[in-house]
């Protein structure tokens, strides 16, 4: 399944999950109704899981300079405030490979952080868990591939060589052909002398 799907699918099941959560009431404020933000610091808003999805699924098919953009603006917010939201959108840009800064490393360390935190929310956390096995399996399809392609590399090489082996063998195959005529040469002419 190629990771686009495997994101897709991602954020359809979390909003899915969220949805259902907040219906028999796991998320929401005093009242049961969900939360759609909280207020940080300053007045500045972090978004819910669900938010944070859908900005996600908009920037899924945004060009190379609207991900690039959304990566710096990301960076400065998670810089400035370190909220959880900043944190997993930040993790999420620096794992997609046309952002043009792409650190899968930075993005698990990002995850994993967060994840070996107690008492965090569980909707951040199951995104959290979901992105970082998601970029740890595209890793190792690449590194898998990139394996392939090195045993293919090498098997060509190891070719080339026996290629060059059979042909020294093949040249002295024919230098001994032509020893072994002459040999049969010089019999023949001794056998044709006339006795003494």
């Amino acid at each position: 399944m190629s990771s686009q799907r495997l994101c897709r699918l991602a954020v359809i099941l979390i909003a899915g999950w969220l949805s259902a959560c907040s219906w028999i009431g796991l998320s929401g404020d005093s009242t049961g109704n969900p939360t759609r933000s909280a207020a940080t610091a300053g007045g500045s808003q972090v978004p819910d899981v669900e938010s944070l999805l859908i900005e996600i699924a908009a920037l899924n098919a945004g060009s190379r300079a609207q991900l690039g953009s959304a990566l710096v603006e990301t960076e400065q917010r998670y810089q400035d405030w370190g909220d959880v939201g900043s944190r997993i959108k930040l993790a999420w840009l620096l794992s997609r490979p046309n952002t043009g800064s792409q650190d899968n490393r930075r993005a698990v360390l990002l995850l994993r952080e967060y994840l070996d935190l107690d008492g965090t929310d569980p909707g951040y956390r199951a995104l959290a868990d979901l992105l970082q096995t998601s970029i740890l399996e595209r890793d190792e399809e690449r590194y898998a591939a990139g394996d392939l392609e090195t045993d293919l590399t090498e098997a060509r090489a190891q070719n080339q060589v026996l290629e060059e082996q059979i042909a020294t063998l093949q040249e002295l195959l024919e230098t001994l052909q032509q020893q072994f005529e002459a040999l049969k040469d010089i019999e023949t002419d001794i056998s044709e002398r006339p006795a003494p």
